[in-house]
């Protein structure tokens, strides 16, 4: 497993799952030794110990598929794998999402403005572009073109914990899928970052220069992505105190289905939709599948308005 994981080229998160959730249990046991039962047995200890389903499904994967190379370079005759029991992709599916309409999103950052000033770019920036969270905190001046209007997403904070008592580790690699991806920009957020650029060059020079966080702390480094979650958690039960239930909790991560939902009920072909928050065409279909019925209508008055005569 060893040999396999250190000959590709996988982000250390996934190497994490490894090490934290296979070495400690199997790692020493022998290929041709390795049983089905056994792997069964691993699933129930991760999820008996608190591992979500859906991460008890990834650990079986990447299991799956170094099994899968020592089969082809024929160090096994079959894999054990394969004829494991692992939680069903019905059971291993997130928590179900839940958006914001436009408006929400509008009354949410208004509130935010208003309340949250220094944070206010920060929110308006995600929701307007869709990026991830550790995108989001990744992001350098350097990366934002005014003149094309673009931000350019080369990177992602990831935090790695439980490699040892009370450990965690911040890793700064590529964004998911080694994809690097050009958004483009509104002209308000344009002009939202360059007043954002001056107020922060207003607290030290250092703050702007090319290699500078676009929202990193006074220290010059970058926030902490877990922290950023745990605080727009709380700017939002702040913004529903005023709103009231017309504003319905979101979690962190229902900002990018938001984004991508608006997107695609906006008439957003799903190619350019998917390239734009960095998804795979065919995983965003399987996704925003509610959105599309929406669109069909759309899309048969569209062509009715053309051939009726």
């Amino acid at each position: 497993m060893g040999e396999w994981l250190d000959g590709l080229r996988l982000r250390d998160t996934t190497v994490a799952l490894y090490r934290l959730h296979v070495e400690p249990h199997i790692g020493s046991v022998r290929l041709d030794l390795l049983t089905p039962e056994m792997l069964d047995r691993l699933n129930g200890t991760l999820e008996r110990g608190g591992l979500s389903l859906s991460t008890s499904r990834k650990v079986h994967t990447l299991i799956y598929g170094a099994l899968s190379r020592a089969v082809s370079s024929g160090r096994l005759p079959m894999n054990p794998a394969a004829k494991a029991n692992p939680p069903s992709a019905v059971e291993a599916a997130p928590a179900e999402m839940k958006v914001w309409t436009p408006q929400q999103i509008g009354s949410f950052l208004r509130t935010a403005k208003e309340s949250r000033p220094e944070w206010y770019p920060m929110w308006h920036v995600l929701f307007a572009t869709g990026v991830r969270r550790g995108e989001l905190v990744g992001l350098r001046w350097s990366d934002v073109d005014p003149a094309r209007q673009t931000l350019t997403v080369r990177r992602s904070v990831s935090i790695i914990s439980g490699e040892g008592p009370g450990t965690r580790r911040i890793v700064i690699g590529p964004p998911k899928n080694w994809k690097v991806r050009i958004v483009a920009l509104d002209g308000h957020t344009i002009a939202l970052l360059k007043g954002w650029r001056l107020l922060r060059a207003e607290l030290g020079l250092v703050l702007v220069t090319g290699d500078a966080y676009v929202f990193g702390g006074l220290d010059g480094n970058h926030r902490d992505p877990v922290t950023l979650a745990a605080t727009f958690g709380a700017h939002l039960h702040a913004a529903q105190r005023k709103l009231g239930p017309d504003l319905p909790v979101i979690r962190f991560h229902d900002s990018r289905h938001s984004h991508a939902t608006a997107l695609l009920l906006a008439g957003t072909p799903v190619q350019v939709a998917a390239e734009r928050i960095g998804d795979d065409p065919a995983a965003m279909l399987r996704v925003y599948a509610h959105v599309l019925p929406g669109q069909q209508r759309q899309a048969a008055e569209a062509v009715a308005a053309l051939v009726v005569t």
